[in-house]
């Protein structure tokens, strides 16, 4: 499941439930659900097939997303 899934889900899931989406909170359920497990998504991929351009996946993901 990615992250943008993740958010729909939970998003469906609070209106079904009848309740309102509360942006400030969904941003902090986001940050506190979601970045870390898209980090190790992107480490993982490093991991699993990038070319050496980096030495560590931390450093790749930094390098790639982390600036963002």
């Amino acid at each position: 499941m990615t992250a943008v899934t993740e958010i729909l889900e939970h998003c469906e899931k609070l209106i079904s439930e009848g309740h309102q989406i509360d942006t400030q909170g969904l941003v902090h359920w986001i940050e506190d659900q979601l970045l870390e497990t898209e980090k190790e998504i992107i480490r993982t991929a490093y991991l699993d097939g990038m070319d050496g351009q980096y030495n560590t996946s931390e450093q790749y993901y930094n390098k790639t997303f982390k600036s963002e």
